[in-house]
């Protein structure tokens, strides 16, 4: 899947379970947990201004 959609697959899973680790997500979404971080980092500075 395309970044984009992980990312918005990420704030779906968020949303419906509450707080998750980075693992659980990275092994949900098949990517590595640094992708994870990085989709939370891209968010936030999308979202903080």
């Amino acid at each position: 899947m395309s970044q984009v959609g992980n990312a918005l697959n990420m704030l779906i899973l968020l949303k419906s379970r509450g707080k998750m680790k980075a693992k659980e997500l990275a092994d949900i979404l098949e990517v590595k947990e640094r992708t994870i971080r990085r989709y939370k980092e891209d968010l936030m500075c999308k979202f903080s201004n």
